[in-house]
């Protein structure tokens, strides 16, 4: 039999270009090199699909289940299905495309589930300073990662422990290093932009940390919004941040309509002016969706998106309480203070595995 990685590039070009599945597509760039070459953006007549948009991965049906499932607003269907097993048994979150694992033993990896560039290991989760004193529940250690760019010199940023501290890793260094704020107030929600991570703690203060720069551990002290207890979600828009609070909600089913009534669901928005060091509350997010939840905080352009909905917030599985127990997706208009529930099947917590989380992901290639 001859050897395929010797094929001329044409015929493999013509094959790539017949790829419409994203897992397809995945698994032909990681036969061999000349494949990879071949299997380029510009070759995958799918991307079009996958492009600058957030997708649902869904939560595993069973512990030693490896294909994790990736729904699409715009289809409404799960369009998706990649083998994982570097992720087996182990937890995960997304920044950039890329999936931070952590197994039950504290070990730490960087994957990207749709390139074949192979994992990055990461320091262990014992070279944190102080680790002891916080806990080491792998379902508990890690809330957040942010990934400061997806190039080969980057940081890596998590919000960890029981007192939501930080720590970040930077590629080609042996050991994490910790970033001292008060340790009384919990760092809630991070981002990165314009070289630069940006946090925000329980108190509504927001913090600036320029860990590329000569000083990584200094902490620079932005603003305070005002503090309305819940979740606060934290991210970048048109050059400011943008600040999203939530209380919290308990959905009702209308066993009838399929939709649900909520009780204390409203969101409150607030825009932080990097340069002036000021903030104001807002009451909508314009043009934009916003995407949150569990390991997720993605503002997105509605309009280049046939199917998304403009000032709406699409939430997934974090702190969401129910009268019947599952969690489920929601998406929350914002004009009316009305919410809906996504129309995609999602295992009742019961039977997901304690590691097993849905979260959004915006695909990198």
């Amino acid at each position: 039999m001859g050897n395929w990685s010797h094929l001329f590039l044409d015929p493999l070009e013509i094959i790539a270009r017949k790829l419409k599945k994203i897992e397809d597509f995945t698994f032909f760039r990681s036969a061999c090199t000349s494949w990879k070459k071949v299997a380029s953006k510009d070759n995958f007549m799918g991307l079009c699909v996958w492009q600058n948009m957030p997708y649902l991965m869904l939560p595993l049906k069973n512990e030693n289940q490896n294909d994790r499932e990736f729904y699409s607003l715009l289809k409404k269907k799960i369009v998706a299905k990649v083998n994982l097993p570097q992720a087996k048994g182990k937890i995960c979150f997304e920044s950039k495309g890329w999936f931070l694992t952590m197994g039950e033993l504290g070990d730490m990896s960087l994957l990207n589930p749709f390139s074949p560039c192979g994992e990055i290991f990461l320091p262990h989760r014992t070279t944190m300073p102080d680790y002891r004193w916080h806990e080491t529940d792998p379902d508990k250690f890690i809330q957040k990662m942010v990934l400061s760019s997806d190039s080969s010199d980057f940081v890596i940023m998590v919000i960890f422990g029981c007192c939501g501290s930080l720590s970040y890793w930077k590629f080609g260094e042996k050991s994490w290093r910790n970033i001292e704020t008060n340790r009384a107030n919990h760092i809630r929600d991070l981002t990165f932009y314009d070289g630069k991570f940006f946090a925000i703690n329980s108190d509504g203060n927001i913090y600036g940390f320029d860990v590329l720069g000569p000083n990584p551990t200094e902490v620079e002290l932005i603003t305070q919004i005002p503090e309305k207890g819940g979740q606060l979600y934290i991210m970048e828009s048109s050059g400011n941040l943008l600040v999203i609070s939530w209380p919290g909600v308990q959905l009702i089913l209308d066993e009838g309509s399929h939709s649900y009534t909520s009780m204390n669901s409203t969101f409150e928005l607030f825009e932080v002016d990097l340069v002036r060091k000021t903030w104001k509350e807002i009451k909508n997010l314009g043009g934009n969706s916003a995407f949150i939840g569990y390991s997720s905080s993605i503002l997105v352009e509605a309009s280049k998106f046939h199917g998304l909905k403009a000032n709406h917030i699409y939430y997934a599985g974090h702190g969401l309480s129910t009268i019947d127990g599952p969690k489920l997706v929601c998406i929350y208009n914002l004009e009316d203070d009305s919410m809906e529930s996504l129309d995609v099947h999602v295992a009742s917590t019961r039977s997901v595995p304690p590691f097993s989380r849905s979260f959004w992901v915006k695909p990198n290639f």
